[in-house]
């Protein structure tokens, strides 16, 4: 497994009148179970626990979820705040400043800085010291996760959820690239650029045919052009920094990938809808699926989905496999770029809360031994098969449990949808996936990709950054665009204004703040 480095993005918080954040003790009394105590006395543990509403249906359907609070003690009600995240994190923003909160909660980084600091929630440093020595554990032998959840003052207001090591990566029609003729695979963009050429021609007779398709954002492959965001060696910030997943526009590369897409968009070689921000998931899928389109680049799990939701039955012939990551264009290997901390995931605990007991035997349940084995390999005999060398040996079918429909029981093994702060375990989260993934994932991640490198805004820094952010983002798609489709040509001239353009927008201001927090984390 690589070496941890530390991962980058940035959530607005909404200001609030009240900061007195309590515990909700009328859904305990509806439910006399999760009213526990935080002492002996044979009473059961419980706490109330906020999160999402996919993320409590992900939980719920889980088989192995009952087994967790049977085996930790604990009993967990969990509160569904909201149908979307979005939703969900402005509801704990309106919780915090009613004061009408659970025991605890999940929340962004920037919620748990912010109002922690207001008091809205338990400093957990002391409880952990105290009460959860398996924690205690984990943080003194990873500087790099205590850096991320100790607040400047030393406190530790919530405990961030890691994430698995992945990226995504690009996966194609390898039949109709053996239609096309195409026998060798491209390892450069260029090679990349003459196999959509020939894809392109080689289905002119197919309706709506591109050979590129894809959601949301189209920018792809900075890395390869060497002009995504970064950090130097000597502690420099590059561009408008988002974990290594934006945009240096003062990259050389920036310039030469602009170009690219203008090229690809006037050929003909990528979907139209999709450059301009008017297809949907949907009709991408679709696309894919019914064959008017040969590659897309996109999660690492989607050519199991494809195949398992249709791609065989639209065609006998369907047939995905991955490509490697293009070279740069220095001819060296490109890396890609994962959050090691999910900065929508922080755990966090009430000021009010009476259970803190309760809250602290389960966090150390989950870093124990066994709380780790139950979440990265799930119930021996059920979701895996411990064998007598230690290794387990896969009962749960990613391909089959992944697809299930919500409300299904799952026996699959998901450590990237748990909320729970807990130690992630590559390899097995790997190993749960199924053999199809299995075939490409590990040596691709392997080689391309890194966690990132995180910075921790002070709470003036986050609204000032975001504020500008909202303003530069809208500014910096609509001036790419311009040049893609051709509305705008880029010459030197035009492009100069288009840079002056970003600095108006707020560029170099944002690229301040960025550095600025990076300093003040290495001082």
């Amino acid at each position: 497994m690589k070496r941890k480095v530390l991962a980058l993005t940035l959530a607005s918080v909404l200001s609030v009148s009240c900061l007195a954040g309590c515990s909700t003790k009328d859904a305990g009394k509806e439910n006399p179970s999760s009213a526990g105590s935080t002492s002996g006395g044979g009473e059961a543990l419980s706490f109330s626990y906020a999160l999402p509403n996919r993320y409590k249906v992900w939980l719920e359907d889980l088989n192995y979820w009952k087994d967790m609070q049977e085996l930790s003690g604990v009993s967990v009600e969990l509160v569904d705040s909201g149908e979307s995240d979005d939703a969900y994190y402005q509801s704990m923003d309106l919780q915090v400043g009613s004061g009408d909160m659970p025991d605890a909660a999940i929340v962004r980084q920037s919620q748990a800085s912010v109002y922690g600091a207001q008091g809205a929630f338990l400093d957990l440093k002391p409880l952990i010291e105290e009460k959860a020595p398996n924690v205690q554990k984990y943080i003194d032998e990873h500087p790099e996760y205590a850096e991320l959840i100790t607040s400047a003052d030393g406190k530790i207001y919530g405990l961030g959820v890691e994430n698995p090591l992945y990226t995504n990566l690009t996966f194609y029609r390898s039949d109709h690239f053996e239609k096309a003729g195409i026998t060798q695979i491209p390892t450069t963009l260029e090679e990349f650029t003459e196999a959509l050429r020939t894809l392109r021609d080689a289905n002119a007779s197919v309706q709506g045919y591109y050979p590129w398709v894809g959601r949301d954002g189209y920018l792809h492959y900075a890395e390869c052009f060497l002009c995504n965001d970064s950090i130097s060696e000597d502690g420099t910030v590059n561009g408008v920094y988002n974990g290594g997943n934006g945009y240096d526009i003062y990259a050389d590369g920036f310039r030469d990938m602009v170009e690219w897409y203008h090229t690809l968009y006037e050929e003909k070689l990528i979907d139209p809808e999709w450059v301009m921000g008017t297809g949907t998931e949907e009709e991408w899928q679709t696309k894919f699926l019914t064959g008017q389109g040969s590659v897309s680049d996109d999660f690492f799990t989607r050519p199991t989905w494809f195949t398992s939701n249709g791609g065989p039955d639209n065609d006998p012939d369907f047939h995905i496999e991955v490509m490697d990551l293009f070279q740069t264009t220095d001819g060296d290997i490109a890396h890609r770029y994962f959050d090691y901390v999910n900065l929508d995931r922080y755990f966090v605990v009430s000021a009010s809360c009476e259970n803190t007991d309760a809250v602290m035997a389960f966090l150390d349940w989950l870093y124990s031994e066994e709380g780790q084995e139950v979440m990265h390999y799930g119930i021996d005999g059920v979701n895996t098969k411990k064998l007598e060398d230690g290794t387990h040996e896969w009962i749960a079918d990613f391909a089959v449990e992944s697809i299930k429909p919500v409300g299904e029981p799952n026996i699959g093994l998901y450590q990237d949808r748990l909320t729970f702060p807990y130690p992630v375990d590559n390899e097995a989260y790997y190993e749960s996936l199924d053999s199809k993934v299995q075939s490409y994932c590990f040596d691709y991640f392997e080689t391309y990709a890194s966690y990132s490198k995180q910075l921790i805004y002070t709470e003036e820094q986050l609204e000032q950054r975001s504020n500008l952010l909202a303003k530069y983002e809208t500014e910096f798609y609509a001036g790419v665009l311009a040049f893609v489709k051709g509305d705008q040509e880029l010459n030197d001239e035009n492009w100069e204004a288009f840079l002056e353009d970003m600095e108006a927008a707020g560029y170099s201001k944002i690229n301040q703040i960025d550095q600025d927090a990076y300093d003040a984390m290495n001082a």
